[in-house]
């Protein structure tokens, strides 16, 4: 098994909490999650907690922050999107990948493998030209999504819940700033630490996620961040919003420092 490296986004998180963090990240994600939950999956939503903790890295910054965890500068899975987010019964919900290389790259992708169960068993997969569709179950449920990509020809796992009851939208990114101002990129000067901020639409509340490969950042798991542009660089900041109940969106910045 040398030959193949595998990674998973569900042990990335949740093994580096102490226990007492492990007790309020659960707690924030029965409070937040679940009471936004339709009804008529609440029951099933307790058996999925692990999976979606591991979706969520607001949670996992209360366990540690590195620099690191924001950088665009090696492999990773950074997001799997469902669209649309919650799909009706007997319904169809495509699947994207956001990953990164480890040249700085960014780039959406569909699965290469997806295997996708309900409660009552496996899901139908469908590939067109259009992307990867997973078919929902004939009742309300959670269904379990694992993904499998290949970045720089490694294969990289993740898991995605999928809540099949009354469909709900993907949150936004409705606008993007650099210093308080609307902007579509960003060009800095080498040694100046811009702010950056971001107007996100979806059921709340929302979680962000900052990402660069232009230099480290500060305050990258809050709504505002700043970068420290420390280097002449070109490349990317990103930023991946998630709302309260499993959906989630991101927008990519070009960036510049000079």
């Amino acid at each position: 098994m040398k030959h193949l490296a595998v990674k998973h986004l569900a042990v990335k998180h949740p093994a580096v909490k102490p226990p007492a963090v492990k007790h309020l990240a659960m707690k924030h994600l029965a409070t937040t999650s679940l009471a936004t939950t339709p009804l008529a999956v609440k029951h099933l939503a307790m058996k999925h907690l692990i999976v979606l903790l591991s979706l969520s890295p607001f949670l996992a910054a209360a366990a540690c922050a590195e620099p690191s965890e924001s950088r665009l500068d090696h492999a990773q899975i950074l997001a799997v999107r469902t669209s649309p987010a919650h799909v009706a019964p007997g319904g169809k919900a495509r699947i994207d990948i956001l990953a990164g290389d480890d040249s700085g790259a960014v780039y959406e992708a569909a699965p290469d493998e997806l295997v996708a169960a309900g409660a009552a068993g496996p899901l139908a997969v469908e590939r067109t030209p259009d992307g990867l569709f997973v078919t929902a179950g004939p009742t309300p449920d959670l269904a379990t999504l694992d993904v499998t990509l290949s970045i720089d020809g490694i294969a990289w796992r993740a898991r995605k819940v999928l809540v099949v009851d009354a469909p709900a939208d993907n949150p936004r990114v409705l606008a993007m700033q650099v210093d308080g101002a609307a902007s579509s990129d960003l060009v800095a000067a080498t040694g100046t630490k811009p702010e950056l901020a971001a107007l996100g639409e979806g059921r709340g509340p929302l979680t962000y996620a900052w990402y660069s490969s232009v230099g480290d950042l500060a305050g990258y798991r809050q709504p505002a961040a700043v970068l420290d542009a420390t280097a002449a660089s070109e490349g990317h900041i990103l930023l991946v919003v998630r709302d309260a109940v499993g959906g989630v969106g991101w927008h990519l910045l070009p960036a510049r420092v000079e």
